[in-house]
């Protein structure tokens, strides 16, 4: 038998008893998966990318679109202040707590705060939001007896914060100063985040994708992690068909081939006309097909608590720290 040969059959059968055949990369767009992942200087390490190199996995001919590095120190962030984001969420009740700076239909516990937020005539001055050396820290801490106190007159009007213990942060692309050319949505491309998470019962960091078409919720989440088992990395998508009547939901992928804890991490997505492909340290870990065709914002959020996380325990340690090196969208050029 011809030595080549014999050495693929070697190969292919260690592939197969080790549990870890190689996704096929049908579309030829991205580099094929590997059993090691990152390499070389991209590495999952804790030192952030301050030279705005692209990494090795961006789909050939695609162009950025969106960049966020991190890099000032004093960048703004408020509901309407920053071009780029927003800190509450708009498409839902923009005047309900509820729903723009938290989702309480998840029994999550925290409000989305920033430098700037004030209700009812209370400024909370409380900022989950830092940035250091080209490196944003979305950190989530208990609130305060004197801000549960400010909260309580809000019960009053029926706005049902008892159930809110902690603050944290929220960045999305959807902005209220859309009319103005400010924030950001994207039909197709590569989404990519470098990150590293945090660990802890009741933490719930995510980076996912919402549709900019209100009359209807699409959701693509890219990740989420719940602290207290965060080798469990879930990929899924939540959407209705083409009338927005059916709600459809894709069973959630769990990979479990990192620590995304130990160091920044990248995370990708890449949406064609009718397919997702989602990537861990340039590993494909999942392909869906789909029938999503509005733009979509990106968002970037640390919940804490919820009916899927549950409460922080004893041994959550705070500050709890989302840190982010950088976003970066791409586009297939013309």
């Amino acid at each position: 038998m011809n030595k080549a040969l014999v050495t693929f059959l070697l190969i292919a059968f260690a592939w197969v008893c080790k549990g870890q055949v190689p996704v096929a990369n049908h579309l030829n767009i991205v580099p094929p998966a590997t059993e090691a992942g990152l390499t070389g200087d991209w590495k999952p390490d804790n030192v952030p990318r301050n030279d705005d190199r692209d990494s090795p996995y961006i789909p050939k001919g695609y162009k950025r679109t969106f960049t966020e590095n991190f890099l000032d120190d004093k960048m703004v962030f408020s509901r309407s202040g920053n071009p780029k984001f927003t800190t509450a969420n708009f498409r839902l009740n923009a005047n309900d707590l509820n729903t723009c700076r938290r989702l309480a239909t998840t029994g999550e516990r925290e409000l989305f705060f920033d430098p700037e937020f004030s209700y009812n005539g209370v400024h909370f001055n409380i900022t989950p939001f830092f940035i250091k050396n080209g490196v944003l820290s979305i950190t989530a801490n208990p609130l305060s007896e004197d801000y549960e106190r400010a909260l309580a007159p809000l019960e009053d009007k029926g706005k049902n914060l008892k159930s809110v213990l902690y603050s944290s942060g929220m960045l999305s692309t959807e902005t209220d100063l859309r009319k103005k050319g400010e924030g950001f949505d994207q039909l197709y491309g590569y989404w990519e985040l470098r990150s590293r998470l945090p660990k802890g019962k009741g933490l719930w960091p995510a980076f996912w994708l919402v549709n900019e078409n209100w009359h209807y919720w699409n959701e693509i989440d890219i990740f989420e992690v719940l602290g207290d088992n965060p080798r469990n990395i879930y990929q899924s998508t939540h959407f209705k068909d083409g009338g927005g009547t059916d709600a459809l939901t894709w069973p959630e992928h769990t990979y479990k081939g990192i620590d995304p804890t130990d160091g920044f991490h990248l995370y990708g997505l890449l949406m064609t006309v009718d397919k997702l492909y989602f990537y861990v340290d340039g590993i494909q870990t999942l392909t869906l097909s789909h029938k999503l065709h509005d733009p979509f914002y990106t968002i970037i959020s640390l919940a804490v608590g919820g009916n899927w996380p549950k409460d922080p325990d004893q041994t959550t340690k705070f500050p709890a720290s989302f840190d982010i090196d950088y976003l970066r969208i791409y586009q297939k050029a013309e």
